[in-house]
């Protein structure tokens, strides 16, 4: 979250969440906490705080997903999620909520801004600058970039890219053609950026955002230069360990299952 532009948290308890919300902008709550239940802790801040929260739940429990909702839940996610559904179900909530819990304008420039070291790339302006110069990305390439560093850790599926970037049917079987369109704008956007380390090639699955070696950029949160690091307040986000913990291990799990055959099929979509 924080290569978005979030000041993250994480809290290990229901105790600590209701310690800790009111200097929170947003709450990522989980029902299956060690001390409390998710849905008492959501009914507590909601008698005292119009702070947004995002509910979580497994897939098949629907009733915990409607008494969250009923207990003032601003928006359920269903665990396991997606990086990218979440960051748009938490932006779609700062833009409900107002300018009032922050400078508006100056957290939207913060939150769609996300740097690699020397590589900058904002969704608002969907601007891509490298060393301080701007990039000559088309559309489509722009789109392919901005999905891959979303989530720098995860290898997207050739499907799966058809599908977010180009607009194809989820768990539509490619063909050679749609394959050839990807490693276009993938040789494309390489040549651009000046190394091929930046997207990253797991032959048979699919492709990867990497960083080159001596760039800077690590593994870690971006540093904060320029406009971003001109921004008087970033909004707080408190995150349940529960569900971070849940994501992490799914994330694992989704790697050990992949399998270098074709076609593969879509994974299931949404940092």
């Amino acid at each position: 979250m924080q290569r978005h532009g979030y000041d993250a948290f994480v809290a290990s308890s229901g105790g600590d969440v209701l310690e800790t919300y009111h200097a929170c902008d947003l709450i990522l709550l989980d029902t299956d906490l060690p001390d409390l239940d998710g849905i008492s802790v959501c009914q507590a801040i909601r008698s005292d705080s119009e702070v947004p929260i995002i509910g979580f739940t497994p897939a098949e429990a629907e009733v915990d997903r409607v008494l969250l909702l009923e207990a003032g839940c601003d928006d359920c996610v269903e665990i396991p999620y997606r990086a990218r559904e979440l960051m748009a179900r938490i932006k779609a909530i700062f833009r409900r909520t107002g300018p009032s819990r922050a400078t508006e304008e100056t957290d939207r420039g913060e939150h769609d801004r996300m740097e690699f070291g020397p590589l900058v790339i904002d969704s608002s302006r969907r601007e891509v600058c490298l060393d301080g110069l701007p990039l000559a990305l088309t559309r489509k390439e722009f789109d392919l970039l901005y999905t891959l560093a979303t989530e720098p850790e995860r290898i997207f599926q050739r499907p799966e890219l058809m599908s977010l970037v180009w607009d194809y049917p989820v768990d539509t079987r490619i063909g050679v053609q749609a394959s050839r369109t990807i490693d276009t704008h993938v040789s494309s956007l390489r040549g651009k950026l000046g190394s091929g380390e930046w997207i990253t090639t797991i032959r048979g699955v699919g492709f990867r955002f990497g960083c080159p070696p001596g760039t800077g950029a690590g593994g870690g949160a971006p540093r904060a230069t320029g406009r971003a690091a001109q921004c008087k307040k970033r909004h707080r986000v408190c995150a349940t360990q529960p569900l971070v913990k849940a994501n992490t291990v799914r994330g694992a799990t989704e790697k050990a299952q992949a399998r270098p055959t074709e076609p593969l099929s879509t994974s299931p979509s949404t940092t």
